[in-house]
Order: C-alpha cells, then structure tokens, then sequence
C-alpha cells in the first residue's frame, strides 16, 4: 500500500472515503441542549422527497442543518451517500463542528460540506477531468493574465473603465465555450453580456444570422474565413472581434498552461458530469443552504449528482428576503422553481433564537412592508427584554465627514458601554470601509476591516502561500511565477509567467536553477541511467512513513538498460494490512498469506545490501525512501537511510516535467496513456517492472531533447545565479523540514511566521501586522499538530484550503480578538454582532442611484434588510444631509441627500 499520486496526497495519515473513524451512532434523541421547536423538529426527520424551507434570520438554520445529519447518521445513511453544501466555508466549518460536537467525536468525516466550487473542485481532480497539475486561480491572476493578453502592462487596469474590458472578455470566454459545448440556455452564465453589447449589431455586420450555433463559431473562430468584413464599419466590428479573440486566447492561455479559474470549476465539471452519467456517484441525502444565494447553473450541477429515486431526501434551505447575489448569478426567480418543484413540501421556521422582541418588529415590519411578506410567515419571538434608551436610534449630522466621526464615537461608546460585546459598521463601499478605518485607527480603537482587498490575496499573503505550494509540489507554474516576481528576479507577473512557461517546455523546471549549477534533474538522471542503477518498490501496511510497517520490498538492478539482478522479499508484521486499496482487494494480503516472511531486521539489511551503492530510482519514491528510512530506525537500530543515499530519482517528478498536462499520473495511467509494458497490480514485484518501462519511455523523448534542454539552461544561467543566491538557501531549509514532526505545535505556521521575517528582512514584502490574523488562524482554529505532527502532513492536509481561505472566514474564529468591525454589508452576511451601525443609509446609497428597475430595487431593499438583522441587541442607522467633494475634473460640488426611502415605514421604531 502507498498513497496515489495526486497533489491531496499525503504521506501521514491520508482522508480518504471509508478511511475515517467509524462511530456508533446511538438512537436518534432531540439535543436537550437546544430544545427544538416543533417547527425545527419537523424540518430536522424529514426523510423523503424534495422539501424547501424557508427561515428568516436567526431560526437556528445551522443547528437544524447538523441534527439532521446526525439524525440520518443514526438512522443507518452512509455518510458517502450525504451531501451538505453551504454558500461559506466559514458555514462549512460550523456545521463540521456541530457534527462532531453532536456525535462526540473528533478527526475528520467522508461527509462533504462545503460550496458548490470546493465540490467541483474536488470532481475534477478526483475524475482526473483536468491535469493533475491544474492551478486554480483567483480573480486578480484572471486579470493580470488577460491584461497580458491585451498588452497592457501590470496595473494598468486598476481604473474602472479598463478593468471592466479585462472582465468583460473574461466573461466572454465563459460564456462563449459554454454555448460552444451545448450548455442549456437556463443555465449559460453572465447573460448581462447580451444587454452590454449589441451583438446582433455583430452579426448583422458580418452577415450571419443571430443563432448560438454562430455565436459559438465567433468564439472558437471558425466562421471568421467565411465573412468578408471589407467596407463595413470598422471601430465597433474591431472591437467585438477582437474581444471574441482574446477571449479565445484567455481560454489557450489557460489550458497551455494547466489553469482553471472559479467560473471554470463549475462548467467543466457540467460539461464532463453531463457527459458521464451514468458512472456518477450520485447522492440520496441533500441539504443545501442559502439557496436563495446559488445560481441556475449551480442548480444543474447539484442536479446531476443527485439520486432522484423515490429513497431520495433534497432539502433546500434558504431565506428569498436576504437574496443580495444577483452580480454573481443569483436570482430570486430560482426559489420560484424550487417551489414548483417540492409542490406541497413547503416548511417555515417560525421561530427567532437571535433578537429581542424591539428588534424582531423592526424587522418583521420592514419585511411585510417593504419586501413584501405575508404577516402569517413572519417569526416570533419569546425574547421580550425592553429596549434601551440606545437600542434604536437613527442619527443624522450636516454632511458626510461629521457621519464619519459621529460613528467613530458610537462606536467608542458602544466599546466603553458594552466592553465584552461585538460592534459592527456596515458600508456600502469599500472606500467607506477605508475612511471609517482610518478614523478609528486615529482614536486607537482596535478593530478588524472585512472590505478591500482581501487579507489573504495580499502580495505578504501570496508569496508565503505560494513558497509553500513549489516546496510542496515544484512543477507548480503559477507559484514559481509569484516567487521569481516577489523575489525581485522579474518585475512583472507577465513576465515571469512566460519564463516559467519557456523552461516548462524544454524540460526544466525553476527549481532546477536551485537544486543545481548548470545541471538540472533531467540531465542527472539521464547520465545516471548510462551506468547502473536500482529500481524498487514498497508494499506497506499504510500511508504514515513513520508509523507503518514495509511488508515487501522488491526491486530490480539495471545497468545501462539491462536488468542484471532481482530482489524480492516479504517481511514479517504485527500490524494488520488493510483489506481493500483504491476500491480493489489488496492483493498483498494474499501474497502475505503464502510467503516465507523474512525477518524485519535481516530483510531490510539484506535489501541495503543489495542496493549497495547504486542510486535509487522509484515511481512515487520519496514516499518509500521516507517510510523506509524510519523502517530501517525502528528495526536495524540507529540507521539513517539518507545518509547512505542522498540522492534518488522519481518517475512521477519525471512524467511531471516530461508531460505537464497529463490528467493522471498514476502508474496505472502512465502504461495506458503511453501504451507500455508492464502491469501496475498493487504488488512491488510487477511494479518494479512496469516503473522500468516509464523510465525508458521519458529517456527517450528526453534523449531526442537534450541539446535543447542544454541550450536553455546555458542561456538562462544568468537568472539561474540570481534566483540561487536569492531563495535556494531559503527553498531547501522548508524542505530540509519537510518530515520533521512536533504534536505540540503547528510547524505549518512555525515555517509561516519565520518566512514571513526573512521576506520582510530581505525587502521581498513590507510588515502588514494583519498577518497575524492568519497565523493565528491558522494555529489556532486549522492545524492540529496531534493529528498531523509533521510539516509534510500538515501541507497535505490544509495547503488547497489554505489558499481558498478569506477575510470572512476569520470573522467567528478564535483568532479575532478585536469587537469592532468594519465590513460591506455583502461581506457581513452571516455573521451576527451585538451592535450594528449602518453607515450612510441615503437616497442614493439604499437603493443606489443607478438601480431603476422594480427588480433591483427590491434587491437593494433586501441588501438593506440584510444589513440590519445582522443586530443582535442594538442597531443605529446614520446619514448625512449632503456630501460634498472634488469631482474628478477638479470641480467642487455639494449634493443635499434624503434618508433611505427604506426608513418609511419603520422609523416609528427609532430615536432620533
């Protein structure tokens, strides 16, 4: 047994479905703890059917979400046959503890919960739909690479008006390879592109009709020979042609370079789910929450995974009154189709746990007379503690900057008043965020901002995460890209993006540069193969290299291509060998059943023996080394394996230098893919054999190569020196600690905290004391070194996550000590705080001054809501008179504004 060879492989103790802890899970009872309604008693034993429930904030939807899961546990559902997705990790994370809370357990659950992404993210990779090195990248990597594409140098396009062309052809792309792989109509995403731009203007000019069938030959550029565009008016044609082009272009650029952005994690798992039916895991237990928030598209995906036979149960649970995501492809109208879809299946929570009586009928008000709710649905509350002469208060001042001020001191007041309870300012903008921040920061009152630009997409954030990813798998292109540009090697991300490309395809890779001085992995092991050489495998009673026995080891000596010697022995074991490997039965247990087993010690020495001191050649090898190493500590006594042998070769490093974008890299896919002998049957004797005829393939293509190969080295060795002396020390140090183990402290963040000071000393990165936010994060609510003791294991464990992580995900962690935040409403959405202030609430703002539309409106009134019942005890509404200001062309100007239409029928509530 030994782990696959994927990038969530890890060498500890990997998760895997049906690996996990088995419970005995007791008779279903009611959590005393809670005390359910009997509205949240129903929703929690439905157990058939499609049933949509719908609960206004603060109705205990997390709880009810994780009884249920623990209901169905305890009433015989597999948890591989359970789906939970949330809208937010941070949800995510809540309902994991609650489980586990309920089940009095800990470790990790088969259970997935988590966002419609993560889960495709996970498809993807697990059905080998992309290549195994796939990157995904995050919205400002999607815009510095279509800046790129236009030529445009970096940072270019910080103004609105060329970032809204860069996100515009970036959605082009989406929506064009949709419609060119038949994804339905109902579900093709960013539509608002038809009203953008007058496509059928386009079509008209080069004579085509109007269909998607052209629309889709406009995209992939196969109608372009047919149309003669001369004489035709040119500026717009121009245009439109040429974002159809470099949206092409975003779409090569990407697959060129095995990238996937979030847009793609959704359409390529549609695309290839819809294509595979019928061999899908499909899913008979489904709850999905704040469906309200999930697009059409996300809807169809859910679709496919879903078992619809009568034993199925889909909850949908979601609040239409808080439906605030309509930019991200939301729609209100989707809640309409769940409603025709689960018919008389309809249940409401009629009871709020959060609010006191004064602030449910601000709210209960605000719903039925600005947002429409029938007074029957409306929630109640046995809540009935008086309001305070502070609890609700509406505060106006003359103009905008004495709002700033008057809110810095509400909240100083609030702090001084009620020092153990949470604040929150709520803006629209992100400039607000900015100006209120600096305000507080000016009277020293300690507080955690949630706008802008993300903590964890900072440049500090980004370089550190990305020194991780290439210690922790070096043919990863985008982090190398980060690092030659953090380390000053190259100045802009463009620039080094293509570099990193241009040594990919002549075989190199950039750490090459750090490993060697005019030399690289592929010419070492090309000149080792000229002599002689051992290859071997492993067959073990686990995946943890440093608790798990060896039970065979096999291997093969070879000299310049010859096999001239063979080793094969199975070693005796206390520890059981586990039954099945990868859905099959591990034919070792077979193979351990009729052997004469050797003696621990004596075997292992024998093997050394036979190696001598040829080097070692493996697929997957490190792995072996590493759990052979502590084979030979436990068993021969005070023995270090890579004192003896230093150096040793992979061929999965090799097939990952040598074919970039292979979807697998499995032994298994290596002889298919490349139609070699050998056969890859799970015992180290075959496979021996079969890693042989992978080396000689890659030989050869390299072989043809070589001289190539050589003359990018020599005329890159100039920034081959500066990149050594730069980061090789700091490279091979994290590797250096790679399986080194602590159970007491998170070496993850160890690692993290000391980078973070050498970046700083070395001018790489300015201080930004917030990233301490995420050290502490990280230590404190991710990594639990008593689980994953090693560096290694710990990356294996966390590292995707770490990357996907945001600013909000921080909000409810232990790591936040601050009771003051300041957040956009969108960015405060499920999350609760004692005390709200919302800033800036004017005609204007609530709804915006460009929202003209019934629909939009309502949006903006649902924003509104949102931002109000994030109160838990107290809420204070703010606005100026007038704003005043500097145009951009340098102009004064002063604007009398109004409240918020929005105050009409609840300021009755207030104290002004």
């Amino acid at each position: 047994m030994k782990p696959i060879d994927t990038p969530n492989t890890q060498d500890g103790s990997i998760p895997t479905p049906g690996s996990y802890p088995l419970y005995e899970y007791p008779a279903y009872t009611f959590d005393k703890k809670y005390e359910n309604d009997e509205f949240q008693k129903k929703v929690i034993t439905l157990d058939s059917g499609y049933h949509l429930v719908l609960a206004p904030p603060g109705c205990g939807k997390t709880d009810i979400l994780a009884e249920r899961v623990v209901r169905a546990l305890s009433c015989g559902v597999s948890l591989d046959d359970m789906l939970c997705l949330t809208f937010t990790n941070r949800a995510a994370r809540g309902m994991c503890s609650r489980i586990l809370e309920r089940l009095q357990a800990s470790g990790e659950m088969s259970l997935f919960v988590g966002n419609v992404h993560r889960f495709c993210s996970h498809y993807l990779f697990d059905n080998n739909v992309v290549a195994r090195d796939t990157t995904v990248i995050d919205e400002q990597e999607s815009l510095s690479i279509m800046a790129s594409i236009f030529g445009w140098k970096e940072g270019s396009y910080a103004s609105n008006g060329y970032k809204r062309v860069l996100t515009n052809t970036i959605k082009l792309q989406h929506l064009g390879y949709m419609i060119a792989n038949g994804c339905p109509k109902e579900f093709l995403m960013h539509t608002d592109l038809f009203r953008t731009f007058d496509y059928k203007t386009l079509f008209k000019l080069v004579s085509l009709d109007y269909t998607m069938e052209n629309f889709a030959g406009l995209y992939n550029g196969t109608v372009f020979p047919k149309v003669d565009t001369s004489g035709q008016p040119s500026k717009y044609l121009d245009d439109c042609l040429q974002q159809f082009k470099f949206a092409r272009k975003y779409q090569q650029y990407k697959e060129e370079r095995n990238l996937v952005d979030f847009d793609d994690l959704l359409i390529l798992t549609y695309i290839h789910a819809s294509q595979h039916q019928d061999k899908l895991k499909k899913y008979s237990w489904i709850q999905i929450d704040e469906v309200q928030d999930l697009s059409p598209f996300q809807f169809g995906i859910i679709d496919l995974f879903t078992d619809h036979s009568k034993e199925n149960v889909t909850l949908y649970l979601g609040d239409e009154q808080q439906a605030i995501f309509s930019f991200i492809g939301a729609k209100l109208a989707t809640l309409e189709w769940l409603r025709e879809r689960c018919g008389e299946n309809m249940h409401r929570l009629y009871f709020n746990y959060r609010s006191p009586k004064y602030l449910l009928d601000v709210f209960n008000t605000y719903a039925n007379m600005e947002l429409d709710v029938d007074p029957h649905f409306l929630p109640k509350t046995n809540n009935l503690t008086e309001a305070g002469q502070d609890s609700l208060c509406i505060m106006s001042t003359p103009e905008k900057d004495a709002e700033v001020r008057l809110v810095a001191e509400s909240v100083g007041n609030f702090c001084t008043l009620y020092p153990a309870e949470r604040v929150a300012v709520l803006v629209p903008w992100n400039k607000d965020a900015d100006q209120i921040s600096s305000v507080l920061s000016d009277r020293n009152i300690p507080h955690f901002k949630i706008s802008g630009t993300d903590l964890f997409t900072t440049r500090q954030a980004q370089l550190l995460f990305a020194h991780l990813q290439v210690v922790y798998m070096d043919s990863n292109m985008m982090a190398w890209s980060k690092i030659l540009t953090g380390t000053g090697i190259f100045n802009e991300d463009s620039e080094a993006r293509r570099f990193v490309k241009h040594l990919r395809d002549n075989y190199l890779l950039p750490s090459d540069f750090l490993n060697y001085t005019r030399s690289s992995y592929m010419l070492e092991l090309y000149r080792c193969c000229q002599g002689e050489y051992v290859i071997f495998d492993t067959e073990t009673t686990g995946l943890n290299v440093f608790e798990d026995d060896i039970v065979q080891i096999a291997a093969i000596k070879v000299n310049a291509g010859k096999i001239t010697d063979r080793f094969n022995i199975i070693l005796h074991t206390d520890k059981p060998i586990p039954a099945m490997l990868g859905g099959i039965v591990n034919p070792l247990l077979l193979e351990y059943e009729r052997a004469d087993k050797v003696d621990r010690k004596t075997g292992l020495c024998a093997f050394m023996d036979f190696v001598g001191d040829c080097t070692l050649i493996g697929q997957n090898v490190e792995y072996d080394c590493y759990i052979l190493d502590y084979n030979l500590r436990r068993d021969c006594g005070d023995f270090s394996f890579f004192t003896v042998h230093p150096l040793y070769f992979d061929t999965l490093r090799v097939a990952r230098i040598m074919a970039p974008r292979l979807k697998s890299y499995k032994l298994k896919s290596l002889l298919e893919v490349f139609g070699l002998e050998g056969e890859n049957s799970h015992l180290a004797d075959d496979d021996v054999i079969a890693t042989l005829s992978v080396l000689d393939h890659f030989l050869g293509i390299f072989a043809a190569n070589m001289q190539q190969h050589i003359d990018c080295l020599q005329n890159n060795s100039a920034v081959a020196e500066l990149f050594r002396r730069a980061y090789a020390d700091i490279y091979h140090g994290t590797l250096s600690r790679l399986y080194q183990r602590s159970f007491e402290s998170a070496l993850l963040v160890d690692e993290l905290e000391q980078l973070y000071g050498t970046f700083i000393q070395k001018e790489w990165i300015t201080a930004n004391p917030k990233m301490q936010y995420i050290f502490s994060f990280l230590r404190n609510d991710v990594i639990f070194p008593e689980k994953t003791p090693s560096l290694k294991e710990q990356l294996s464990a966390h590292l995707l996550d770490i990357t996907t992580y945001r600013e909000a995900d921080l909000c409810d962690s232990s790591c936040i000590t601050e009771k003051v935040f300041v957040s956009t409403v969108h960015k405060a959405k499920g999350l609760e705080f004692e005390n709200v202030i919302i800033f800036e609430a004017t005609d204007g703002v609530y709804p915006f001054f460009d929202k003209k539309t019934p629909e939009e409106i309502r949006e903006s009134a649902r924003l509104f809501y949102v931002a109000m019942t994030r109160a838990k005890k107290r809420l204070h509404i703010t606005y100026a008179a007038s704003v005043s200001g500097i145009s951009k062309w340098g102009n004064p100007y002063s604007i009398d504004k109004e409240p918020t239409p929005f105050l009409r029928h609840i300021k009755n509530h207030f104290r002004f």
